[in-house]
């Protein structure tokens, strides 16, 4: 145990229940503390730290909600483990594919599963294959560790407090029907579970496995080594094996049977024309930040690092599609041909909107969270009652698109859209862009199963795919886009992205999450992965990126030299656009306030 973290020390103190964590690793400047790791890394430290020092060791129950464990923590934990399977039959419930993929186990069906050459040398994780007295296994119920206890190894350094694993777990469902599982002792039941309903998004809807089919156990050992849960739980880290991905992050395209139809006609001009989108409308987003921060602007909402996925969904609307958007999307809005100053008047307060949203069928900005899916969802309804839908002809059958973040899908409004979407069969595209953080809550707090796999209590499909990935954005909303034209109700899509920078300019997400976090996911970069790929493919020179940077820094100055001269209309217009005739009270109210107004004129 002496060398399971390679040089670092781990301190864990137990203050009042509650745990005080610092981690020492060579290299580092400093140490990384509580408060900078997640919640679902302190528990797997915590609780490996503590199965050591009880005498015997107990079976270590952990079943965490998908978190993005701490890159420089992975290789650690999982020896921590293994050296813990060593002494006692260790069980571990954990959602986390870093930590099974680290120890050696992966999901079924994983090409890269064996990693060994004929010699039987590990070129894999580098931690040689699971060892024989560890379980892993998933979804078993809910345990918290209470407290921990000293141990002799000298790089662990605890205070003295009782090991107990306690607190109800909610429902679990095993393969022989369900129950609740309880651990009050620090003692649990080791359970091995077989091979789970594995759900195919569309298209290629695949009949379910039967739960039956479980492969035997691991020969040897004590506990047995179970199949991985293939259905992915949200996580920062990997969006799963059922997430669609065209253009790998490194900029090399992959094929998708099912999708690459969808990108075929896509030419090199397009594929530049995308590019162009995502550099602008960055530089937006940075102006757009900029000017609040000098008093410009009262509020700005970044899109940082979402641009492919919001580029990659609106060169997919054909031009009569209808858009809902959150007050985010103004990535869209420029794909749509609106004025990128809209959404500069908004928030500097001299409109409360300023466009008409049947000019690029791109309706107003909608503050309050997950509202706008009700409004997509009428319109749809609307849509499908006007016979706009299913007709064979391309010119008249039309969508509606409806954005909202991962926070939203909590909130009542858009369930309830999805219960009325799917009982009429509306013709609405539901596009989630999953950016990891509702604010300050991860996602990993805000749901127990990956949101694309919702759709399907509400009955209809739900699909997840690369946001960072804009050639794959752009084939599966097309697709999501036609079956919805083609009266097949509605779908989901679940965009997996990620929010570089703050919820809004209010926000300090630095108080919230660590900056590796940030760092991990600017390797996925979509700009940087696309241009990648133009450069490899030779569909694009080095001038012609320096082109796009040159009229980026034109559209930066007209965007600045323009929110600068916007005017404050006049007062009488707040009456203007309420009703649709004269109304006598509107009426009124705008003389009384014509007449105070001239109350003032000489003054000065």
């Amino acid at each position: 145990m002496g060398d399971a973290f390679d040089g670092a020390i781990l301190r864990v103190a137990v203050t009042d229940g509650r745990f005080e964590v610092e981690l020492h690793q060579p290299g580092m400047l400093r140490p990384l503390r509580g408060a900078e790791l997640s919640d679902g890394t302190l528990r797997y430290l915590c609780l490996v730290a503590a199965l050591l020092t009880v005498d015997p060791p107990p079976l270590l129950v952990l079943n965490e909600p998908e978190t993005s464990l701490h890159p420089e923590l992975l290789g650690p934990l999982a020896r921590l483990v293994t050296a813990a399977g060593e002494q006692s039959q260790v069980m571990v419930v954990t959602h986390s594919e870093q930590l099974i993929r680290a120890m050696g186990v992966v999901a079924p069906g994983d090409e890269h599963s064996d990693e060994r050459d004929e010699h039987g040398e590990d070129h894999g994780t580098g931690l040689g294959s699971p060892p024989r007295r560890v379980t892993l296994v998933k979804d078993l119920g809910e345990t918290f560790v209470q407290g921990a206890g000293p141990v002799d190894d000298p790089g662990l350094e605890l205070e003295r407090s009782p090991l107990t694993l306690s607190r109800p777990s909610r429902n679990v469902r095993f393969p022989e029907g369900s129950g609740k599982l309880r651990t009050s002792t620090t003692h649990a039941a080791a359970v091995t579970l077989g091979r789970p309903h594995v759900h195919h998004p569309l298209p290629g809807r695949s009949p379910p496995v039967d739960p039956a089919d479980s492969r035997p156990a691991q020969a040897g050992g004590g506990a047995h080594v179970t199949d991985i849960d293939v259905v992915q739980r949200p996580t920062a880290a990997e969006g799963g094996p059922d997430m669609i991905q065209l253009l790998t992050p490194e900029g090399q395209r992959v094929s998708h049977p099912d999708y690459d139809a969808y990108v075929a006609d896509l030419k090199a001009d397009d594929l530049r024309g995308f590019y162009r989108d995502l550099v602008l409308i960055r530089r937006l987003d940075a102006e757009g930040y900029a000017l609040q921060r000098q008093g410009e602007l009262g509020l700005w909402p970044s899109l940082l690092g979402q641009e492919a996925a919001q580029v990659g969904s609106g060169r997919a609307l054909k031009p009569h599609d209808f858009c809902f958007p959150t007050y985010r999307e103004h990535g869209v809005g420029f794909v749509r041909g609106m004025d990128p100053q809209s959404s500069l008047q908004l928030f500097r307060g001299v409109s409360q909107g300023g466009w008409d949203p049947k000019e690029h069928n791109f309706h107003l900005y909608t503050i309050v969270i997950g509202a706008q899916t009700l409004h997509a969802t009428g319109y749809a309804m609307g849509v499908k009652m006007d016979g706009h839908v299913g007709t064979g002809d391309p010119d008249r059958d039309m969508a509606v698109i409806c954005y909202f973040g991962d926070g939203a899908t909590a909130q009542g409004d858009v369930n309830e859209s999805f219960v009325y979407a799917a009982s009429f069969d509306a013709p609405v595209v539901f596009f989630c862009q999953n950016n990891q953080w509702a604010i300050s809550e991860p996602v990993s707090k805000q749901t127990r199963i990956p949101l694309y796999q919702r759709a399907r209590g509400f009955g209809f499909p739900g699909i997840r795919v690369d946001g960072n990935d804009i050639l794959a954005t752009y084939a599966v909303t097309r697709h999501c886009l036609d079956e919805a034209r083609n009266g097949n109700g509605p779908l989901l899509i679940e965009a997996f992205t990620y929010r570089m920078g703050a919820h809004t300019t209010a926000d300090d997400p630095t108080k919230y999450r660590v900056s590796a976090e940030v760092e991990q996911w600017k390797l996925r970069d979509p700009i940087l992965r696309l241009k990648t790929y133009l450069a490899h493919e030779g569909m694009a020179e080095e001038s012609y990126f320096h082109s796009i940077d040159e009229e980026a820094d034109q559209f930066a100055h007209e965007l600045r030299d323009g929110c600068l001269s916007l005017q404050a209309p006049p007062g009488e217009t707040m009456w203007e656009h309420v009703y649709a005739g004269d109304h006598p009270v509107m009426e009124a109210e705008r003389a009384a306030y014509l007449e105070y107004q001239a109350s003032f004129e000489g003054e000065h």
